[in-house]
């Protein structure tokens, strides 16, 4: 958890026996966490970021020769409407993305299953993910046969949502973490989820660190 202490000081405490002093804190955890760790701190904040729901998402990763894609693969992957009513949220072609990641002959891909709107499809047996994935991938993007290799990931708490009243809710939590000097919250859960959102909170959470320490 984490306390105000004395000289401007912050209070780290893990578990019942240990503690540590520092100068300043950044939370760079999902809200619900942050939430916990706050509460002692500040009941109000910790209220607020633990209103902020999240989805959850199982993630099938692939591993298939290349010469199993039949069509041209000329992006880092895709994104399926909810219109379309398919098991798969959305593909990344890891490999294509980020060299490295497969032997030249292979391709590597992270399949995104679950979400909001179709949670139960997290609770699905692997094999039966595996093969509703591949279904779907060989009408998608001309796969043929089956993996050379694959893993299936569970989520409980994958997605933050942006529901009605995020942006309100998010003013709220600043007002709040805006009373404790040397406080910053990091991540996805208030400005964006993707990796760039993520970069840019924790570079602004720790220049208002360095700002306020000066």
């Amino acid at each position: 958890r984490v306390l105000a202490g004395s000289r401007r000081r912050w209070r780290i405490e893990f578990g019942s026996d240990q503690a540590n002093e520092v100068d300043g804190v950044v939370l760079a955890v999902p809200a619900y966490a942050a939430a916990n760790l706050v509460h002692d701190l500040d009941q109000g904040l910790a209220t607020q970021l633990s209103s902020i729901s999240y989805a959850p998402s199982a993630i099938v990763t692939l591993a298939v020769r290349r010469t199993q894609v039949t069509r041209s693969l000329t992006a880092f992957g895709y994104v399926v409407p909810c219109i379309e009513r398919k098991l798969i949220l959305a593909c990344s072609f890891s490999s294509l993305k980020f060299p490295g990641r497969a032997p030249e002959d292979s391709l590597l891909m992270r399949v995104f299953v679950g979400g909001a709107l179709n949670p139960d499809h997290v609770d699905r047996e692997d094999d039966e993910l595996g093969r509703g994935v591949c279904e779907e991938l060989a009408a998608d993007i001309g796969l043929v046969g089956s993996p050379q290799w694959s893993r299936v990931e569970r989520f409980s708490h994958a997605i933050p949502q942006y529901c009605v009243g995020h942006l309100q809710r998010v003013a709220a939590i600043e007002s709040q973490i805006n009373q404790h000097a040397e406080l910053a919250l990091a991540g996805n859960a208030l400005r964006g989820i993707g990796i760039p959102h993520c970069v840019k909170s924790g570079e602004q959470a720790a220049q208002q660190l360095m700002w306020i320490n000066k």
